[in-house]
């Protein structure tokens, strides 16, 4: 027997029901979607994490801070290093205000964090100077000279020296919070995103370290120095090496475990 609705029916006498294929077909869809996230009694896993973590160069320590500031004041303005700032700056030159000599050279950018500037040299040392009157607050020595340009966040000044460490100091008074031994040169300048310091080391790696604690969160080994500092932007970190490669890493965040 044909249908007489030709919407419901194709000819050689059989009826289709179309919106009951149409709710089967449906079902079915969703029941496939379920089994591939893990459902049927299974759980769905939110870690992400990268089977392969180890081969491809990265290496999990510890667990990223529960909260935390990002940088207030960093090398080209933000975490994404575009170089855009807000200040107006200086349109007109109306000459010198001042000038702070040191016995060396500085390669070194300044950050600005109120009302000082922050900045080391081949002195050995980081400096921290009054940009109304020059003079210096505080001083920080290392054992090597400092290229690396401070990132200023939650009363903590984070740079990298020469001499191989990453340090943390009280923005107040110079006094070590904390530093991290990479056994090489740091040249690259810090980003601080979340409570999380990214930094990158003539050992070969680019590190994820806790703002407030200085336990290192991960570790990225590539095949040469990393002097580049890294940019974060879109829920993941760049940074170039030595070895010719750029690399970009997802970050790590509250949830989930880094995935590269």
């Amino acid at each position: 027997m044909t249908s007489n609705n030709p919407a419901n029916s194709i000819s050689y006498g059989i009826v289709l029901n179309l919106p009951k294929i149409k709710t089967v077909l449906i079902t079915f869809a969703i029941l496939a979607i379920v089994g591939a996230c893990g459902g049927g009694g299974g759980t769905v896993d939110l870690t992400n994490k990268n089977p392969n973590l180890e081969e491809s160069g990265a290496k999990q320590l510890s667990e990223a801070p529960a909260s935390g500031a990002s940088a207030e004041a960093m090398f080209r303005g933000n975490a994404s290093h575009t170089g855009s700032y807000e200040d107006p700056g200086v349109p007109s030159l109306n000459g010198l205000r001042w000038k702070f000599a040191i016995s060396g050279r500085i390669r070194s950018s300044a950050t600005i964090y109120e009302g000082y500037a922050y900045f080391g040299g081949q002195d050995f040392a980081l400096h921290c100077v009054d940009i109304a009157t020059g003079e210096e607050k505080w001083q920080f020595g290392t054992d090597s000279q400092i290229v690396s340009t401070p990132a200023v966040a939650s009363g903590k000044v984070v740079f990298g020296s020469n001499d191989g460490h990453i340090y943390a100091l009280s923005a107040s008074d110079g006094k070590t919070a904390w530093k991290h031994l990479t056994g090489n040169p740091v040249n690259s300048s810090p980003t601080i995103v979340d409570g999380v310091v990214y930094i990158g080391s003539h050992d070969t790696k680019a590190y994820a370290i806790d703002l407030e604690s200085g336990s290192v969160i991960w570790e990225f080994n590539t095949e040469g120095r990393i002097e580049s500092s890294p940019a974060v932007g879109g829920g993941a970190v760049f940074f170039g090496s030595d070895d010719g490669n750029f690399f970009c890493c997802r970050c790590q965040d509250r949830n989930r475990e880094v995935a590269l």
